[in-house]
Parts: structure tokens; C-alpha cells; sequence
């Protein structure tokens, strides 16, 4: 079992250290583990003491048709096909059927007939074993509040991963600092959130993305084996009634295409970026000037970056770079409101063909 604490700023605390040292005291110290218990009989024993309290089991019930199902796919042929008709005769298949009856009834009778209950049966066949068992501030630390002593304590603990909030490049040298003292007591495993679409400009977010690379590649490539998670937030002010039920909120140096462009990266790398400098290169550009190109570029290209690199993105690049600084300021003007479905007042057949290329569809 990990622990999940949302502490707001536990280094800005005055009872930091008692904080720690009662996290220890509950098992959380660094290299504690655990064994998890027997599902099975966790579960069996719920059905039991519900069903006298008379409450609702259904959680249970599906968690125990679950673990049905992972005992049959350790069991032979033979065994598998006996154990599901068996269940199906029970209408022990789906959660809709079964009940709390059926369940004892089976638990009981196939340790009558098979010489071994099915808790012993699943003790047999998933063994436990012991694991590390982890802390997680999920709301983060403050840099700005990182001193030595601090991080040094919190390295007593199983902590994993830290999170230290990255939300401006101004706090570039802070959060350096913070991160390195981390990795100098120990704390291997780190992430942060990146706050955008605020008063950032999107090369700040691109600085800050790029500054995580290069830490994984400085720290990760010693003993250490630090890893550092970066997870771009769009930021969206919820307190204010005009974009409460939305999310079209732009940033003053934001704009919709650039905000689209973010997502459909992010959806390539799952919402987060790692370890691999070339990876990030190819996902975000090499430096700032191809971070906006790839910022400008239709979304189907960025969302199929290898499909088309060698030819219509190729060919896009030309285009647009083709165009005088008038001509360009039109179609940034488009690629900004990200609207591509009227160009009828356009004229001029070099803006028209770069526009044409916003028109391609993903399944196309």
C-alpha cells in the first residue's frame, strides 16, 4: 500500500519534521516495504462481514468475479473449462447476477471438492511477494522553500516521485537548485507540473520543457539514474464566471492554434515528458525557432509526424517560408484562430495553397 497525501506546501510548515518522522513511524520510511495481502481472502472476508451487516457488496462482488477470472488463466485447460461452468451454474459470470450467496456457496463447496480452497488455490498460484512501498506529496514542494536540512529529511522518507512546481522560467535558477539538492540526498525519481497559457509565452514553456531534458541528461547519465517528468498544465481560471463551464480561456500570449498544438504533442507522449533528449527533439523541436514551427504547422502533421515528414510537412515548410512578411501576417492570422473552413475572400494563390494544408484530416 502507497500513501497519497494532498499537503499544500509541507516545506512551509512549521511542524515539518514531526510531519516526517510520523510518516515514518506509520511504515513510509526509506527502503520500507510491504507484502500485499491475499486478494482473495480479503474480499471473501468483506462478502462475509456484509452480508451479516446487510449492506451493499457490490464492489466486492465485482472484485471477486475479477479475481475469478485471473485464477482461470492460471489454471489447465481442464480446470479452466470445470471452473467456468461451474461459475456459470452459480450465475457467477457477471456482476448483474451474482450475489453474496453464490459466492460463499462456492467458496465453501470447491474446498469440498477439490481438497484446497480457492484462497489457499490463489495463495498458490500469485505468490507475494515483499514490495517497496511509496510516499507521494501529490501537490508538490516549494523550491523557493528547499534548504539542505529540509531535503535531507525528506529523504528519509520512500518518496516517489517528488514534485516541484516549475509554473515560471523566472524561477529557473531556484528550481535548478531544488532539484539538484534532491538528487544530492538521494531522491532519484522527480516530476513537476509546468503551468502554461498564464502570462508564459509558449517559448518559456518550451525553455522549461527543454531545461528537464537536459537535468535528466546531466543527472541520469551519472550513478544516480535520476528521472525527472514533466506534465504541461493549461492554465484555466476557474474562478471566473465567463469560463467556468468552458475551456476557451487564451492566455495574452497564447492563441488557439498554439493551444491545439500543445495537446496534440502531449498526445503522442501521453501527457508527459521523460528521459530521451531525442525524443523530446523530434516532439518539440531541437531549439525554439523549430518549436514554433512546430507550433504552426497543421495539426494532422504534428499528430502524424512521421507519415508526413518526408513529404506534404516537407513541402508546408516550403511553402509558408516562401511567403513576404504581408503574406505571412494573413496566414498567422488563420493558423492563430485556427479556423480553416472559408478562405473565399482570399485572392492570392501563395496563401491559399499554404492554407490548404490545414485542411487535412487525420483519417486522410
Amino acid at each position: 500500500m502507497d500513501l497519497l497525501l494532498l499537503y499544500n506546501n509541507v516545506f512551509a510548515s512549521k511542524c515539518f519534521d514531526k510531519i516526517v518522522n510520523e510518516i515514518k513511524d506509520c511504515g513510509f520510511h526509506c527502503g520500507a516495504t510491504y507484502t500485499p495481502p491475499n486478494e482473495y481472502a480479503v474480499a471473501i472476508e468483506h462478502l462475509r462481514a456484509k452480508k451479516k451487516e446487510n449492506r451493499n457488496v457490490r464492489v466486492y462482488i465485482k472484485m471477486m468475479l475479477a479475481i475469478y477470472d485471473r485464477i482461470a488463466e492460471k489454471l489447465s485447460d481442464e480446470e479452466q473449462t470445470n471452473f467456468y461452468l461451474e461459475r456459470e451454474r452459480r450465475n457467477l459470470l457477471y456482476p448483474i447476477y451474482a450475489d453474496v450467496k453464490a459466492i460463499l456457496d462456492f467458496d465453501k463447496e470447491y474446498k469440498r471438492t477439490h481438497k484446497i480452497g480457492l484462497s489457499e488455490l490463489y495463495e498458490k498460484l500469485f505468490k507475494r511477494t515483499a514490495r517497496v512501498r511509496y510516499i507521494d506529496f501529490n501537490q508538490g514542494v516549494d523550491a523557493r522553500l528547499v534548504t539542505n536540512e529540509k531535503m535531507q529529511k525528506l529523504a528519509e522518507l520512500n518518496i516517489r516521485p517528488l514534485r516541484i512546481a516549475f509554473d515560471r522560467l523566472k524561477m529557473k535558477d531556484i528550481y535548478i537548485k531544488a532539484v539538484k539538492t534532491a538528487v544530492k540526498y538521494g531522491i532519484k525519481n522527480l516530476s513537476n507540473y509546468l503551468l502554461y497559457n498564464h502570462n508564459d509565452k509558449p517559448e518559456e514553456l518550451y525553455e522549461r520543457l527543454k531545461i528537464n531534458v537536459d537535468l535528466c541528461e546531466e543527472l541520469g547519465n551519472n550513478k544516480a539514474g535520476v528521472s525527472i517528468y514533466s506534465f504541461p498544465m493549461k492554465y484555466h481560471p476557474i474562478d471566473d464566471p465567463l469560463y467556468f463551464d468552458n475551456r476557451d480561456y487564451i492566455g495574452k500570449y497564447w492563441n488557439k492554434k498554439f493551444i491545439r498544438a500543445i495537446q496534440a504533442v502531449l498526445n503522442s507522449t501521453k501527457g508527459k515528458i521523460g528521459r530521451g533528449k531525442a525524443f523530446f527533439e523530434e516532439a518539440f523541436g531541437r531549439n525554439i525557432d523549430e518549436f514554433m514551427d512546430i507550433m504552426r504547422m497543421p495539426e494532422t502533421f504534428i499528430i502524424h509526424r512521421f507519415k508526413y515528414k518526408e513529404n506534404q510537412t516537407k513541402e508546408w515548410r516550403k511553402q509558408f517560408n516562401a511567403l513576404n512578411e504581408e503574406q505571412r501576417t494573413m496566414v498567422e492570422e488563420f493558423i492563430a484562430a485556427n479556423v480553416f473552413s472559408d478562405f473565399s475572400g482570399i485572392q492570392e494563390k501563395k496563401i491559399l495553397a499554404v492554407l490548404e494544408f490545414y485542411k487535412t484530416k487525420r483519417d486522410k
